[in-house]
């Protein structure tokens, strides 16, 4: 298997999980790049080139770019590739 194969498999196996965990509402623990992230999904999709994406509200944990912050001051909207998710 190419690591290319293995990691769209992969890609595919975690939208499924966020597409199950978004119909039911809990919380989500992942990380990306290293950095831990808890996130609630909510809209799962693909963009133009296929790849699997999740627009999710972050509550808790990092960001490089920083994390936004939403009205209440707790979290924010983003959206990420699911393939950058473990």
């Amino acid at each position: 298997m190419t690591p290319h194969l293995a990691r769209a498999q992969a890609g595919e196996a975690i939208y499924d999980l966020l597409r199950a965990v978004a119909a039911r509402k809990p919380p989500v623990v992942a990380t990306q790049d290293g950095l831990p992230r808890w996130l609630c999904p909510h809209l799962l999709s693909r963009n133009m080139e296929g790849r699997l994406g999740a627009f999710r509200y972050q509550f808790v944990g990092s960001s490089g770019s920083g994390l936004w912050l939403g009205p209440e001051g707790i979290g924010g909207w983003r959206r990420i590739a699911v393939d950058k998710l473990s």
